[in-house]
């Protein structure tokens, strides 16, 4: 009982992270397709490695563009109550009322 409790925690956790379950992962993933294709373990090998290496890199180079970009600044957002605070001279109709 306590491993179904166990895995089934397990999937929800898979599902938030991956965006799906480990059966589903299990199915949908590369290899199971190159084996699903009759593919032979050493040439499934050699192309997992070929792809990881390709991934990697893709991932490397948009992380490098990822330092060298420079955020936007932000533009200050003022509330009502600060806005009329820095006006000098001009109280808003809440603050008048608030006066009374």
């Amino acid at each position: 009982m306590a491993f179904i409790i166990y895995a089934n925690e397990a999937d929800v956790l898979n599902v938030a992270l991956f965006g799906m379950t480990a059966k589903q992962w299990r199915e949908e993933n590369i290899n199971a397709v190159l084996i699903n294709d009759s593919i032979p373990q050493k040439e499934r090998l050699i192309k997992l490695n070929g792809i990881a290496i390709q991934q990697m890199s893709i991932l490397s180079e948009a992380e490098n563009k990822k330092l060298f970009t420079r955020p936007a600044k932000a533009t200050p957002q003022l509330s009502l109550q600060q806005s009329s605070q820095n006006n000098r001279g001009y109280t808003s109709p809440q603050e008048q009322d608030r006066a009374i």
